[in-house]
């Protein structure tokens, strides 16, 4: 069942907005409050990365964002026209070395490890002039593979 298809604004605005959007959409569906907080931890972290380094000398940034729910998972598709992704592939979504205390702790590297630990049918495509991601967050512990 198709529950959101939108156009977000490439701006950390837009991605606030949507986030906003997603998750009301999702209460109403009646997911699991644990499963929501994945949901938009992950599509925060996508949706960030594409305004940070795919969109950021794109004059009208805009990402295509769709949902589809069934009863066992939420799947996503966020498609923006782009920088590709270094190698046209995924990052390896390994964690930065965090060093000894708190203070060399890096700023970034998360994300990704994030990503991929909290999906499952990660999948990224560079097409002619636009990336397409999608990838599904699983309702269930059982459904984990």
């Amino acid at each position: 069942m198709t529950v959101l298809r939108t156009d977000v604004p490439g701006t950390p605005e837009g991605v606030r907005d949507a986030l906003a959007k997603l998750c009301d959409k999702l209460h109403r569906e009646q997911v699991a409050e644990d499963r929501v907080r994945s949901v938009e931890l992950v599509v925060a972290e996508a949706l960030n990365n594409i305004v940070e380094h795919a969109l950021k000398d794109v004059a009208a940034p805009t990402i295509r964002l769709s949902m589809d729910k069934t009863d066992q998972a939420v799947a996503f598709e966020i498609c923006d026209y782009g920088t590709p992704m270094p190698g046209n592939q995924l990052p390896p979504g390994t964690l930065p070395d965090i060093g000894d205390s708190v203070e060399t702790y890096p700023e970034g590297g998360f994300g990704w490890h994030l990503i991929k630990k909290l999906t499952v049918n990660l999948r990224y495509d560079r097409l002619p002039g636009e990336n397409k991601l999608s990838f599904q967050l699983p309702l269930s512990d059982e459904i984990r593979t």
